[in-house]
Parts: C-alpha cells; structure tokens; sequence
C-alpha cells in the first residue's frame, strides 16, 4: 500500500487487552498492601541468601535508602556477568539481565565497568523461585559452571549444548524451511 495505509498498526491487540484488564483485576482484588509486602519479603529472602554465598556481591546505589523495589543487583568475583547469566539460563533455567542496565555512569561509579546481573522479584514470584537462584549461584561459586561456554557474537552461549532441540526448533529444519524452493 501507498502511505499513509502502509503505516497503519494492523490489527489491534484485543488479547492482550483483554490479558491486561484480567491482571489489573487480580491486582485490585489483593488486599491493601499485599503486593508490596510479597514483594519486600521476596527482596529480602533475595539480598539475605545472596550475602550467604561467598564471592557475590550485592550492589546498591543508595545505601540505606529507605525502601526498595523486587530489583537484586550482584556480581559474582571472577565471573563475568554474561557468564553468570548464561549459566543461570541454560543450566537452571533461571531468567536475569546482565550487563550495564542502560545505567553506564552509574555502573561507573560503582566500579561495575563490566557490568552486573541484575534479579527482579515480584507478583508472579514464589520463595522458591529465590531460593533456586541462591543454590544456583552457591552451585556456579563452588563448581564452576557445569558445561564448557564461549563468546558467541559478543554473548556468553554453551559449547555442544547438551539440550535437545525442540521439534519446532531443530537446525536442520529451520535451514529446509528457509528454502522452501529447494534451493
């Protein structure tokens, strides 16, 4: 189409509209302060069990303020970030952040030029989703990581991924799929 049409968004989003509407419901159902506390509760459980593990260091940009939100920044001593977060991935399925958050004078000042790995707690968290990143990262400290990784296009990734392809994502019908003229 010509422009203008050919800039029109398409099909609006009614399911997730209709997604958000539920979850907003959910939300206003909880009662008066809920959230808020599950969320302190679970940076707390955060905080606490990462000063357990040694090597792993908290990192705050204001020191005692007087409250927080579900966001843990860390780093592990001799780890690069990216590694931490590619082992917390593919060997315990755990999902962080790394690297410089968009924060670089920030992360500067703290002394972070690598980067940090960055947790987030929340509504859709549970204390065991806390406490398996806490015994990951005890694991990654006191083992190393459990496969050999390299840097792939800038990115921590497994060598020889042990894991296998779902069907939907095996290499080999991807590339077919590519072409689908045979050629």
């Amino acid at each position: 189409a010509a422009a203008p049409a050919r800039h029109e968004g398409g099909t609006p989003n009614v399911l997730g509209v209709a997604a958000l509407a539920a979850a907003c419901d959910a939300l206003q159902a909880l009662a008066g302060g809920a959230l808020e506390a599950h969320e302190r509760a679970l940076r707390e459980r955060l905080v606490d069990g990462l000063a357990g593990v040694p090597g792993v260091r908290v990192h705050h940009s204001l020191e005692g303020a007087p409250s927080a939100i579900g966001v843990v920044t860390f780093t592990v001593d001799g780890v690069a970030p990216g590694l931490v977060a590619a082992v917390l991935s593919a060997e315990h399925g755990i999902g962080v952040r790394d690297g410089r958050f968009c924060a670089h004078p920030l992360l500067e000042r703290l002394g972070l030029r690598e980067g940090a790995v960055r947790a987030s707690v929340g509504v859709g968290s549970r204390a065991d989703d806390v406490d398996r990143l806490v015994a990951a990262l005890r694991a990654l400290v006191a083992e190393g990581p459990g496969w050999e990784y390299a840097l792939v296009e800038g990115r921590w990734a497994p060598v020889d991924d042990p894991r296998p392809w779902p069907e939907w994502g095996d290499p080999t019908a991807r590339a077919a799929a590519a072409r689908p003229c045979g050629g």
